[in-house]
């Protein structure tokens, strides 16, 4: 879903399987909003060792975020509920600026923010992502 306040919070699904790509030793979880997305997921996500889980609340995403290692997402809910549940995260932004509005005292939140270079979130290096993830120690959910 679109994050309220910010027309560049939507990842396409091919950055997301560069992503899941370069995660190495965790099991990456994509949360999606409506069984019909299932499909999209599966067709662009090439990598077998994926869980797809329908969350349609926030209680359900706590949850979720709740027994994961942490969580990599754009600027929505679930990295508010990640700082909530004291969780690490990655948080994905067009740019730094952004990033530190939408997650002030990142660090201290156990947030790290990683920006795109050219300032649009689509944009982003999964590389970047690869370099943030020491923050965790389990399973992750990807939002």
């Amino acid at each position: 879903m679109q994050s309220r306040g910010d027309t560049d919070s939507l990842l396409p699904l091919e950055v997301w399987d560069q992503i899941a790509d370069v995660i190495s030793g965790f099991k990456p979880v994509f949360v999606i909003p409506h069984a019909k997305e299932r499909e999209n997921v599966e067709e662009i996500i090439y990598n077998e060792d994926i869980g797809i889980v329908l969350i349609t609340t926030p209680g359900q995403l706590a949850a979720l975020i709740n027994d994961s290692a942490g969580v990599i997402a754009t600027n929505t809910a679930a990295i508010q509920l990640a700082n909530a549940r004291e969780k690490p995260s990655i948080a994905l932004f067009g740019s730094e600026e952004k990033g530190k509005v939408f997650v002030p005292n990142a660090e201290e939140k156990k947030c790290i923010i990683v920006s795109s270079k050219t300032g649009k979130l689509k944009d982003i290096d999964a590389g970047a992502v690869k370099q943030a993830m020491q923050i965790f120690d389990m399973s992750l959910a990807l939002v």
